[in-house]
């Protein structure tokens, strides 16, 4: 594998295998980068040992993640409803890399892939506008995380 950058995602209870790069690849791992995940609840560690670079991963309620700088002890409470399955930060999580200025980061349009990296979460905060890049999919920006968009009514009759 070359060329491969696996950063801030969110992984939760994840059951079945994991995310594993193991030492015996019969391939040599290539400019392969794995920073800033959360891996929550998931019955196997995650781990990325021959990866070029690695670390600043966060795990909890079962295996971890590895790498240099790792968080863990996460408790579910990190999330904003982990039980109505909203992952958004609750609270921030320990301070992840910031991505920005490594060798690998490119965050101006491709011709063919469009945008390929981003300092915006999927909501637009901006990674690390509080002087913390947050470990995960998400962003936590302080103050108090709002409630998930509403679900479309159902069952409705205008008479």
């Amino acid at each position: 594998m070359n060329n491969m950058a696996i950063y801030n995602n969110t992984i939760v209870d994840q059951k079945t295998g994991h995310v594993h790069f193991p030492r015996h690849v019969a391939t040599t791992l290539i400019n392969v980068y794995a920073y800033n995940n959360i891996f929550y609840g998931d019955l196997e560690s995650s781990s990325f040992p021959d990866a070029t670079g690695y670390g600043y991963n966060a795990s909890g309620g079962g295996g971890t993640a590895g790498g240099m700088n790792e968080q863990t002890g996460l408790r579910n409470s990190i999330f904003a409803n982990y039980a109505g399955h909203d992952y958004r930060l609750a609270y921030a999580t320990a301070p992840g890399l910031k991505l920005t200025g490594l060798s690998w980061w490119n965050d101006t349009p491709d011709a063919f892939y469009g945008q390929l990296d981003y300092d915006t979460d999927m909501y637009g905060k901006l990674r690390g506008a509080d002087g913390i890049w947050d470990r995960g999919a998400y962003e936590f920006v302080g103050g108090v995380v709002g409630r998930p968009h509403p679900v479309a009514p159902s069952n409705i009759r205008v008479q």
